[in-house]
C-alpha cells in the first residue's frame, strides 16, 4: 500500500510522539490499520480511544467526521501530546484545515 510506505518514511526521518491518521474513507483506513498493526506501529482506532488516552498507542485513526470534533474526543491534554496529523487520501483542501491551533503539530497529506 502506498499510502503505507509514505507513512513509514515520515516515521523514520521524523520524530513524533503522538499523531492522528485521518482517512477519507473506511477501506482505506481498515487496510491502513491494519497493516501499521502488522508491522508493530501502536496503532488504535475510535473503538480503542482509551488506549490512546492511556498512551498504550501513539497513532489514533479517525475519520474527517471525528477529525472536526476532536476536542469532543480527547481532552485538551490528550490534543496537546500529538505533534503530527497525517490526511491521507483526502482530494480536497477543506478535509485538510485544522480542526486544533498548535504551532508544534506538523500537518502531512498523503496522496
Amino acid at each position: 500500500m502506498y499510502y503505507k510506505k509514505q507513512i513509514d518514511d515520515i516515521f523514520a526521518t521524523v520524530s513524533i510522539y503522538k499523531s492522528l491518521i485521518v482517512c477519507q474513507d473506511n477501506f482505506t483506513m481498515l487496510k491502513l490499520y491494519h497493516n501499521m498493526r502488522y508491522d508493530h506501529y501502536p496503532v488504535a482506532n475510535i473503538s480503542h480511544l482509551d488506549n490512546f488516552r492511556a498512551n498504550n498507542s501513539r497513532i489514533l485513526f479517525i475519520d474527517h467526521v471525528d477529525y472536526k470534533n476532536i476536542d469532543k474526543l480527547l481532552e485538551k491534554k490528550d490534543i496537546e501530546m500529538i505533534n503530527a496529523v497525517f490526511f491521507v487520501g483526502c482530494e480536497d483542501e477543506e478535509h485538510t484545515r485544522s480542526s486544533f491551533k498548535d504551532d508544534n503539530l506538523k500537518y502531512y497529506v498523503i496522496q
